[in-house]
């Protein structure tokens, strides 16, 4: 918990009086260690996995923090638990959490948990929101490039989506004031971004009780998309043959109610989820679409959509 990591890359550069100095005693003897800004270098990237098929957790504990430079990239993998109570950060970069899926090998093992889950709390952050990335120039003149959102992207292989209340995620666009010609001469102008993707899919299914954000980020920018996926396409049966539970036999399907509920507010990660009453369903509200200011929406359901 509290644990902060924003990583800057180092790199090797002549030493300014490496001619001064003895030969022969490889690069580091002449050279020395800078960080050189963003964007200067690549973008940075961050990976974590933990790939044991029944240890395999991964955990941003409360108050921590990763953050990577704009157009950066977070991947966290997991092949049981992934547990997000912090904050991710990317820029108008990508933010992925990976469950990984079923493998052919892992067919015939009891591979269902009631409790396995991408589980976002309640205080948690995943921002790749639009960024102003400024452009130094001699004349002090505000230039640069307006970047648009980034994309978020969760694929639950072997479970749930649990995103708690007072969660957020954000591809959101934002604005700039630039220093741009006009039939005038130079002239403060606003200049918007879009909003990015937010891509969501499980096999078990969903519990989106938290804030799902893409506007636009003003005047002339397009508002983000928001996709939800529900499929169990590689089926499996449990250890010795045995049929699945009927509650497990439940059609894939996305339901788009007027609210949202709660069932998500008490549970922590870990928690077995009621397998009857959620099982195979991802439900969204009409209220979170209006809110997170998305152009477009993608429902894709293995077997249906419901709208209520």
């Amino acid at each position: 918990d509290g644990f902060q990591l924003q990583p800057r890359p180092e790199r090797l550069r002549l030493a300014p009086d490496h001619m001064l100095r003895a030969s022969g005693g490889g690069l580091a003897a002449v050279s020395e260690r800078y960080v050189a800004d963003f964007p200067r270098r690549p973008a940075t990237q961050v990976r974590l996995a933990a790939t044991g098929f029944f240890t395999g957790d991964v955990t941003l504990g409360a108050g921590a923090a990763i953050r990577v430079d704009p157009l950066g990239s977070i991947t966290l993998s997991a092949a049981r638990q992934l547990t997000v109570l912090g904050a991710l950060r990317a820029p108008a970069g990508s933010l992925t959490l990976i469950q990984t899926g079923l493998a052919d090998a892992d067919l015939p093992v009891a591979n269902f948990d009631p409790g396995r889950a991408v589980f976002l709390g309640a205080d948690s952050v995943l921002d790749a929101a639009g960024h102003y990335l400024a452009e130094p120039n001699a004349q002090g003149l505000r230039r640069g490039s307006v970047l648009a959102g980034g994309t978020i992207r969760i694929d639950a292989g072997k479970g749930y989506i649990v995103h708690q209340t007072g969660a957020r995620m954000d591809v959101s666009g934002t604005t700039a004031l630039l220093d741009l010609p006009t039939s005038a001469g130079l002239a403060a102008t606003a200049v918007a971004s879009d909003g990015g993707a937010i891509l969501l899919s499980a096999r078990e299914g969903m519990l989106l009780d938290g804030e799902l954000l893409g506007h636009a980020g003003g005047a002339g920018a397009l508002g983000g998309h928001l996709g939800l996926t529900v499929r169990r396409d590689k089926e499996w049966t449990p250890a010795g043959g045995a049929s699945l539970p009927a509650a497990l036999q439940q059609q894939r399907r996305i339901t788009l109610r007027a609210r949202t509920g709660t069932l998500s507010a008490a549970l922590r990660s870990g928690d077995a989820l009621d397998t009857a009453a959620v099982n195979g369903e991802a439900v969204l509200s009409a209220r979170q679409i209006a809110a997170g200011g998305f152009a477009h929406l993608t429902l894709d359901a293995q077997h249906r959509v419901r709208f209520e």
